[in-house]
């Protein structure tokens, strides 16, 4: 499968590992987790293209998504 990677999408991943995101190939994905209570609970942010659209999500206790956003191009260009 053949993705079309634009330099609105080279600029946006960009800012992703800028910020502390890393590329997970097994899910091809730019994530990163989050913790609290002293590392006792965690959540993962992801962006990852789909349909070429990126979607960001939220993912939560079991695998659970509790949020999902398809990206603006707005914020792409940021």
């Amino acid at each position: 499968m053949t993705e079309t990677v634009s330099d609105s999408d080279i600029q946006f991943i960009a800012e992703l590992l800028e910020n502390g995101y890393e590329y997970n190939s097994e899910h091809r994905c730019y994530e990163r987790v989050w913790t609290t209570n002293n590392g006792k609970e965690s959540i993962v942010e992801l962006y990852l293209k789909e349909s070429n659209q990126w979607v960001q999500q939220m993912i939560g206790y079991g695998g659970r998504v509790f949020y999902e956003e398809t990206v603006t191009k707005d914020k792409l260009s940021q």
